[in-house]
């Protein structure tokens, strides 16, 4: 349930700041392309599959081991940004 209620305000959120920042019409277009992909990957992999392996932890372990495997994404999307050849830049953003 809370998590269902996160996704909408989060949604919510985004549709909000999106809009504000990208008013153009035009470009929320969405057509058979790379921004379709982004779209679908982004709904897919970054929530569904994130959601999914947070509520097997709490399963498993317990919300004290969610909280302690919250801080690892950031430290696997270091690594996959670097597998990438993306990298992070912390002084830029300091």
């Amino acid at each position: 349930m809370f998590t269902t209620l996160q996704c909408a305000l989060a949604t919510v959120q985004s549709f909000v700041a999106a809009i504000t920042i990208e008013g153009d019409l035009n470009e929320w277009k969405l057509g058979w392309d790379v921004k379709l992909l982004s779209v679908v990957y982004c709904g897919v992999m970054v929530s569904g599959v994130t959601y999914y392996f947070q509520a097997w932890v709490l399963e498993k372990k317990g919300p004290v081991f969610l909280a302690m495997s919250t801080p690892l994404a950031f430290i696997f999307t270091a690594i996959c940004s670097a597998l990438l050849c993306d990298f992070i830049n912390l002084g830029r953003y300091l």
